[in-house]
């Protein structure tokens, strides 16, 4: 089974093909968005495989969501979606560590230090 969302572009003016297929009881994605088109890691892939409505070019399409949400709690990728949450909020802990650490050494530079 196929199914096919559109997803909202970073221009706002024409939208990605998202295909979700799911047969033999795996689910492929794939996207025809520049990065989407060699196979990577793209946001529209990810944005509705979490399940982000506010990407849907079409609202008509929420129901096809609901499907592919279903077809994903069913499969490892929610696994995968758990474990790169994990990830990026020690990312963004890391990121907010350094951009603290950036703001004392300026202080310091300015103000001079032993």
């Amino acid at each position: 089974m196929k199914i096919t969302l559109l997803a909202k572009s970073s221009s706002g003016d024409k939208p990605y093909n998202v295909d979700f297929v799911f047969e033999k009881e795996r689910l492929m994605i794939k996207c025809n968005c520049p990065a989407g088109k060699f196979g990577k890691f793209c946001k529209h892939k990810w944005g509705l495989l979490k399940g982000n409505y506010d990407l849907l070019f079409d609202e008509d399409q929420d129901d096809d969501l609901d499907q592919i949400n279903d077809w994903i709690q069913d499969s490892q990728y929610l696994d995968l979606i758990i474990e790169m949450s994990k990830a990026q909020k020690i990312l963004d802990n890391a990121q907010d560590d350094l951009n603290k650490i950036k703001k004392k050494i300026a202080a310091s530079m300015k103000k001079g230090l032993n």
